[in-house]
């Protein structure tokens, strides 16, 4: 079960500010085999209902044949059981959509969710055609570097 406020657009739909409220039920928070029982690990139960609560802030700045995005997402999890499991995050990404003459274009960008992962991509498009009166040629590049931060459990 899901409900979302409306969202509200200003500086002529350049920025959007929103938020939102999940609740989720899980049957096996702790992913325990179903041959073990909750008092192995010293609980009394597996299930529990967690509601999550967003607020974010997405922004679109186009200039001339460039488009500049930028995304925020705060959030608070609670857990109704496992209240140590309750956390605090954010969500951040921001991207130039660029071009360079009439066949160069791509996506630089970056992207950072503290504890799970940080990316760093570019892509752009190469392709060569054999046509009558020439060849046309056009490029592609990516990459992706993906890094992770261990998450201690206690």
């Amino acid at each position: 079960m899901a409900g979302a406020a409306p969202a509200y657009a200003v500086l002529d739909d350049r920025i959007e500010i929103w938020a939102a409220e999940n609740i989720t039920h899980d049957s096996n928070v702790l992913r325990l085999s179903k041959n073990l029982s909750p008092g192995s690990v010293g609980a009394t139960q597996l299930s529990d209902t967690i509601y999550t609560t967003h607020l974010g802030i997405n922004g679109n700045l186009p200039i001339s044949q460039q488009l500049f995005t930028a995304e925020y997402t705060r959030y608070r999890s609670n857990y109704k059981h496992f209240d140590d499991l309750d956390f605090t995050g954010y969500t951040a990404r921001a991207h130039w959509q660029w071009l360079w003459g009439q066949d160069k274009n791509g996506t630089l960008g970056y992207a950072a969710t503290p504890w799970v992962h940080l990316e760093l991509f570019y892509a752009g498009t190469r392709q060569t055609i054999d046509r009558p009166g020439g060849t046309l040629d056009r490029n592609r590049i990516g990459f992706q570097v993906t890094t992770a931060k261990p998450v201690r459990v206690q």
